[in-house]
């Protein structure tokens, strides 16, 4: 080392550098710093410190970040339009009180000083219209009722009805949103009642009265019966190949029963609209009358409906078997023992055979019965009958 360092200076610098690798490569020994000349040092190469580059380079990123969030967020406040403030408006000042006139009367009298009368001229009194408001009965449904129309129809002119309409079908009043009309047409009843009508037209009569007083929140089905069973929109002589009957009995009207109930009419509810009412009307004013008097068929598929009907009326003007009449017994305390709420009222219309079976009917549902002899007996009924 002393002699390379002592002559280093006679050699160039390539040769020093030549000379020096191979020394040290022969010696395994590297110094840090080779001296080539009296001025002239090479330092040793150093290695890059990644992990600090990349730590510098995240906070500088974060920084960035962090400027243009804050950024943001100063300039969206300098261009948000400020919340509007509700003012109260300023409060009127009183009326002016009218100033009273006073008129002042100077009256002499012979034996006593002069007197000021004073004299108040106070303004009558104004009349105040007295308002009576009658607020609707509030039961926990809303309803919003049309204006009227033709044909006994109306739901209020347009006003808002907050609570469940009245039905009313032969002065049986009650309430229920899915209202169900079972309805007899059997063939005797075209006989007169004492005002000269048919027992049909008088239903009829009471039946449109009761269709056009619905209101539109109220859900309503037809199912009409003699010896088969159909509902609205349809029929009789559609359904009756959907039933057997007995053709060796001589009365065999009373004989009808389904074959197979799954393929007897399908009721559904009607909401009614004024269109559905007018529909109805219309259905009812054409019914006819067929032979039979079949109490349980009706049933059959009123059972179907769903949701069940909360109130339904049921009208016959004949009385039927014992064996149907039991049928229909059972049937409905089936469906009363699911159906906690459902109601029946019954009428029955010129026939006092059948007021025994009505009455008991009426009287297994919480419901009304009513005997319909005359017009005149259209009255409220009891549930005593």
């Amino acid at each position: 080392m002393n002699y390379l360092g002592n002559k280093a200076h006679l050699f160039r610098k390539t040769d020093s550098i030549r000379i020096y690798r191979f020394w040290s490569q022969t010696c395994k020994f590297w110094p840090e710093v080779i001296f080539l000349g009296p001025h002239l040092m090479l330092p040793k190469k150093r290695k890059l410190n990644l992990p600090l580059i990349e730590v510098v380079i995240i906070s500088l990123v974060i920084h960035v970040v962090g400027l243009l969030v804050l950024g943001g967020i100063t300039v969206w406040q300098s261009i948000a339009p400020e919340d509007p403030v509700a003012e109260a408006p300023p409060i009127p000042p009183p009326d002016e009180v009218e100033e009273q006139k006073v008129r002042v009367k100077t009256l002499q009298k012979k034996s006593a000083p002069p007197t000021k009368v004073v004299s108040v001229t106070v303004p009558q009194d104004v009349p105040v219209p007295v308002v009576d408001i009658n607020l609707p009965k509030v039961d926990g449904r809303v309803a919003v009722g049309g204006g009227g129309a033709g044909g006994g129809f109306g739901g209020g002119n347009g006003m808002i009805d907050f609570a469940v309409s009245n039905v009313n079908f032969f002065n049986i009043k009650d309430k229920g949103e899915r209202v169900l009309f079972i309805i007899d047409c059997s063939g005797s009843m075209s006989a007169q009642v004492p005002t000269g009508e048919t027992r049909f037209e008088l239903l009829k009569q009471q039946l449109n009265a009761a269709v056009g007083s619905l209101s539109a929140n109220i859900f309503v089905e037809m199912i009409y019966f003699s010896g088969p069973a159909w509902v609205s929109g349809e029929r009789d002589g559609s359904q009756r190949q959907n039933y057997n009957w007995d053709k060796t009995t001589k009365n065999n009207w009373h004989t009808y029963h389904p074959k197979d109930l799954k393929n007897i009419s399908d009721p559904s509810w009607k909401r009614m609209t004024m269109s559905e009412k007018r529909k109805l009307v219309a259905e009812v004013n054409n019914l006819s009358m067929s032979g039979g008097t079949v109490w349980s068929n009706p049933f059959y598929i009123a059972k179907k409906l769903d949701p069940a009907p909360e109130l339904i009326f049921f009208l016959t003007d004949g009385s039927t078997t014992d064996e149907d009449a039991s049928r229909a017994f059972k049937l409905v305390s089936e469906w009363r023992r699911k159906n906690r709420d459902l109601r029946i009222n019954t009428i029955a219309l010129g026939e006092p055979k059948a007021a025994e079976g009505m009455r008991s009917i009426a009287r297994r549902t919480g419901g009304k019965f009513q005997l319909i002899e005359s017009k005149d007996d259209i009255k409220v009924a009891s549930n005593d009958g």
